[in-house]
C-alpha cells in the first residue's frame, strides 16, 4: 500500500473511532497530518451552510503563520462563485500560482493574496453525494502541481471528516433540542405553579366570603345570588384543578373506569345543589353498568359538566333522570323547557373535554322530554371483565 494510502487508512480509523468528546481533537490532528503531507504551512476546513454562507470550522497553521479562521466566518458563498461552483461539481481547485487564475476567479485571488497566499489547493468534502465543504491548503509561494496520490488521500480523508462532522452536527442539534425542550418544560412548570396560586387563591377567597355572607339573614333573591356565586365558583375551581392536572400530565391513559360508579358519585355530589334549587335528581337503574378505558379524571369532568349544566338550567320542580343503558351510554332525561334546551345544546366545556374520546348527543323525544346521551367512544363493556377483544 502506498504511504499516502496508509496515512488515509490510519486517519480514517482514528476519526471513525473518535468519541463525541474526541471528535474536535481528532479532526484537528488529521488536518495537521494532511498539511504536513502536502507541505502546506496552513490547512483548514471550510463548511458550507444552507443559508448560503460558509466558514472555516477548523484550522492548522505552522510557526508564525497568522490564523485566518477568526475572520472567515459566515461569509457569502456567492462572493466566491468560481471556487464555490467547482466544489459543488466535486472538482478540485488547484491553483499552483494565483497570478495564473482566470478573470472569473478574481475574488479568490484578491482574498487569498490579501494575507500573502500564492498557491491554493482545495478538495471538496463529499457526504452522501453532496458537497458540505472542503479541505484547503495555502502556500506562501507558487507550488509544483500536486500529485494524484496526494489529492486522492485528501479526498478520502475529507470524506471521513465530513461524515464525522455531519454526525457530530446531528448529535449537537439533538442535544440542543433536548435542552430547549427541558427549558420549555421547566418554564411550563413554573407557569403552572404561578397559575395554580394566582387562580386558586382568589377563588378560595370568593367562596369563603360567600359562606360568611350566608350566615346573615338574606332575602330569597340574595340567597339565590350567593348560591350562584358558590356553585359557579366551585365549578370553576374544579375546572382549574383539572386543567392544571391535565397540563401537568397527571392523567393516566387506558385506565379501566367503572362508569356507573363515576355517574353515582357525580349525582351524589350534585344532589345538595339540586335540592337547593328544588330540582329532583334521580339516579335510575344501573344494571347496565359498563367499563370504559380512558382517563378517570377526564370521565369525571365530562359527567360533572353535563349534570351540573342540566341542574343549573332546570326549573324548580323539574325531575332529572340519569340512567346507564346496556350499551354503555349515560342518558340524562329532563323536561325540555327553553333554558334547558339552550344549555344542553351548548355545553362547551363538556364537548371540549370529550372531543376525540366520545360524543354528546341531544335529542327531543316524544312529549316534552329532552334526552342527553353521553358516550365514551366504543370502549364500553357490558361487564367488568377487562379490555374489549377483537372477538367481543
Amino acid at each position: 500500500m502506498p504511504p499516502a494510502h496508509e496515512l488515509a487508512a490510519e486517519l480514517a480509523i482514528r476519526l471513525a473511532g473518535a468519541s463525541r468528546e474526541e471528535i474536535q481533537t481528532a479532526v484537528e490532528e488529521a488536518l495537521q497530518l494532511l498539511a504536513r503531507e502536502a507541505g502546506a504551512p496552513r490547512a483548514y476546513i471550510t463548511l458550507y451552510h444552507d443559508d448560503g454562507t460558509f466558514e472555516n470550522s477548523h484550522e492548522w497553521t505552522e510557526g508564525d503563520v497568522v490564523p485566518q479562521r477568526p475572520v472567515i466566518q459566515r461569509m457569502r458563498s456567492s462572493d466566491f462563485e468560481y471556487s464555490y461552483q467547482m466544489a459543488m461539481r466535486n472538482e478540485v481547485f488547484a491553483a499552483t500560482d494565483l497570478d495564473r487564475l482566470p478573470l472569473a476567479a478574481s475574488a479568490e485571488k484578491t482574498s487569498f493574496s490579501s494575507f500573502g497566499v500564492r498557491a491554493v489547493l482545495q478538495v471538496p468534502m463529499i457526504v452522501n453525494d453532496e458537497c458540505i465543504g472542503l479541505v484547503g491548503f495555502n502556500y506562501w509561494s507558487p507550488s509544483d502541481p500536486w500529485s494524484d496520490d496526494l489529492v486522492l488521500t485528501v479526498r478520502l480523508i475529507a470524506q471521513v471528516i465530513g461524515v464525522v462532522l455531519v454526525r457530530e452536527r446531528a448529535e449537537s442539534s439533538m442535544r440542543r433540542a433536548y435542552e430547549e425542550a427541558d427549558r420549555a418544560n421547566r418554564a411550563k412548570d413554573e407557569m403552572l405553579a404561578h397559575l395554580s396560586h394566582e387562580l386558586r387563591t382568589p377563588l378560595h377567597a370568593i367562596l369563603g366570603y360567600t359562606e360568611l355572607m350566608e350566615l346573615d339573614e338574606r332575602s330569597d333573591h340574595d340567597r339565590e345570588a350567593l348560591f350562584q356565586i358558590q356553585f359557579q365558583g366551585r365549578n370553576l375551581l374544579t375546572m382549574v384543578d383539572d386543567l392544571l392536572s391535565l397540563a401537568n400530565g397527571e392523567f393516566v391513559p387506558d385506565e379501566a373506569v367503572d362508569l356507573g360508579s363515576v355517574v353515582g358519585e357525580t349525582v351524589c355530589t350534585l344532589t345538595p345543589v339540586s335540592q337547593q334549587r328544588s330540582v329532583e335528581l334521580h339516579l335510575g337503574d344501573r344494571s347496565g353498568d359498563a367499563t370504559v378505558f380512558g382517563e378517570l379524571a377526564r370521565v369525571r369532568q365530562v359527567m360533572y359538566c353535563v349534570l351540573s349544566g342540566v341542574v343549573t338550567a332546570a326549573s324548580p320542580g323539574d325531575r332529572i333522570a340519569v340512567e346507564l343503558d346496556t350499551g354503555g351510554a349515560v342518558r340524562v332525561r329532563v323536561p325540555a323547557d327553553e333554558a334547558t334546551v339552550r344549555s344542553a345544546a351548548v355545553m362547551p366545556m363538556a364537548r371540549a373535554l370529550i372531543a376525540g374520546n366520545g360524543s354528546i348527543d341531544v335529542t327531543q323525544e316524544s312529549g316534552d322530554d329532552l334526552v342527553i346521551a353521553v358516550r365514551f367512544d366504543d370502549h364500553a363493556l357490558p361487564s367488568r371483565t377487562g379490555r374489549p377483544t377483537a372477538d367481543a
